[in-house]
């Protein structure tokens, strides 16, 4: 009897195995499953916490202002002496002591986050004069906002076809003074409902710069693994660009006899950079996640990452369809979660390390200057920094609050 239950065992487990084998090998080989892009093997190399990088405090105790109020203040910029943050929703807000105050909203109405094809999702923008506003949405591409007149234009739309492809994912942006503008395009084959699928595959990201005088857009550096923030150097001879998934940034140059080529400005990033902001002489780079061992093996599994992608979108699928037929918010919000960067949040809050930095750089150089982190998990899923009335105030595509801290004197 013994005999003959081990014997059913074994046959139902190499069963079990065979049936697994077959669908693991169904996902990684049919050639028309999606998503249809490479998956190169690649390799990161985090660079110790040690000098510069060496863990510290500076950042714990971080205050959560308006908490429930907002969700994902992505990106901040001060103006006037004035604070402005984007957020969920398609706004950008002025932030006062007592209120987020509306400033623009692009898109439609929605009902949450998991709407946020419909309500638009501003992941840049920059004040270019105290009347014009220029931002990035994720899903209606580049406007110009004027202040003044309450009028809104669009600079560059997502149907517009860019050498031959078509920007999928706008992100960041920065305006030089005659009126260029320099952004990022993260992706060319998924949205930013889907945009993890980005971190599986080989990139396809570009740095982009749009003539307002013969309204053309260049590509300027193409194949970045997740475009990501951008910004002009104060003389404006070149421009950086954060390649996040590889966790370094480029510097492309405008001026002299570099004019034209790009080379890497910094790499070896503790974790994945996100936004670019300024702090006195120098430049900040946050990182949204800390770097893990899974997040640095990955890159060397490209058959892993391919089947991650395919399952995902296979599940998003399933669930869309269903969706269309039995209209749930649930089921909405489940096929907005999956694929979305927002699956990552929870495991970064409760799996790995719980962590926030920011990394300060000689802007001529690209040297690293110093850092401050947090270390306590108040405030996690940091993607900028910038300084306002004696805080630093904590950018997060992720969080339900705007954080600060007070700067501490050294």
């Amino acid at each position: 009897m013994c005999f003959r239950f081990l014997s059913n065992l074994v046959k139902s487990s190499a069963a079990a195995v065979v049936a697994i084998s077959i669908v693991v090998a169904a996902i990684l080989y049919h050639p028309s499953l999606p998503p249809n892009f490479e998956y190169d093997a690649y390799s990161l190399e985090p660079l110790p916490l040690l000098g510069p990088l060496k863990l510290n405090q500076e950042l714990n105790g971080a205050e959560r202002l308006f908490e429930g109020e907002v969700k994902g203040p992505e990106h901040l910029v001060v103006h006037n002496n004035e604070l402005y943050t984007s957020a969920h929703g398609g706004y950008i807000f002025k932030v006062t002591s007592k209120s987020l105050v509306p400033i623009v909203k692009v898109g439609q109405s929605c009902e949450n986050f998991w709407q946020e094809h419909l309500c638009g999702r501003i992941l840049g923008f920059e004040f270019a004069s105290d009347s014009t506003l220029y931002f990035v949405d994720a899903y209606y591409g580049i406007k110009k906002y004027n202040l003044e007149k309450k009028t809104l234009d669009s600079i560059v739309d997502v149907d517009t076809e860019i050498e031959g492809k078509k920007p999928m994912l706008p992100n960041s942006i920065s305006v030089a003074k005659d009126g260029r503008i320099f952004w990022t395009d993260s992706s060319t084959t998924h949205k930013l409902n889907d945009g993890l699928m980005t971190v599986f595959g080989s990139p396809n990201g570009r740095l982009i710069v749009y003539d307002p005088k013969s309204k053309k857009n260049t590509v300027l550096i193409d194949n970045l693994h997740f475009a990501n923030g951008v910004l002009l150097s104060r003389d404006e001879s070149f421009v950086l660009v954060v390649e996040s998934m590889r966790s370094k940034i480029w510097r492309y140059y405008l001026k002299g006899k570099k004019a034209g080529r790009h080379e890497v400005f910094v790499e070896g990033l503790p974790g994945i950079p996100d936004n670019l902001n300024r702090y006195g002489e120098q430049i900040v780079v946050c990182l949204v996640a800390p770097h893990s061992p899974m997040s640095t093996l990955l890159p060397e599994l490209p058959n892993v990452r391919k089947f991650l992608a395919r399952t995902l979108t296979m599940a998003q699928w399933v669930v869309g369809e269903i969706n269309n037929l039995y209209q749930t918010t649930l089921l909405e919000r489940a096929y907005h979660m999956i694929g979305h960067f927002e699956m990552l949040h929870p495991i970064q809050k409760y799996v790995e390390e719980p962590r926030a930095t920011c990394v300060f750089l000689d802007e001529s150089s690209g040297k690293i200057t110093g850092s401050v982190h947090a270390t306590d998990g108040n405030v996690v899923g940091v993607s900028g920094m910038v300084v306002h009335n004696g805080y630093f105030y904590l950018a997060s595509p992720f969080n339900e609050y705007l954080a600060r801290r007070k700067v501490i004197a050294h």
